[in-house]
């Protein structure tokens, strides 16, 4: 078995595990801060919806 670890931050994380997704949702509220939620709407490939 083979692992391969890349060193992401969650922004980095969430974008690239939703390569090939039809949207992406995150809480608002759920401990993503403001600049988070702006670094995952720039990087996601999909639509992503924040919800409060």
């Amino acid at each position: 078995m083979l692992e391969d670890v890349l060193p992401l931050s969650p922004t980095e994380a969430l974008a690239h595990h939703a390569e090939g997704a039809a949207l992406v949702v995150v809480g608002r509220g759920a401990g993503m801060s403001p600049d988070a939620v702006q670094a995952l709407l720039r990087e996601s490939l999909c639509p992503v919806a924040v919800v409060p």
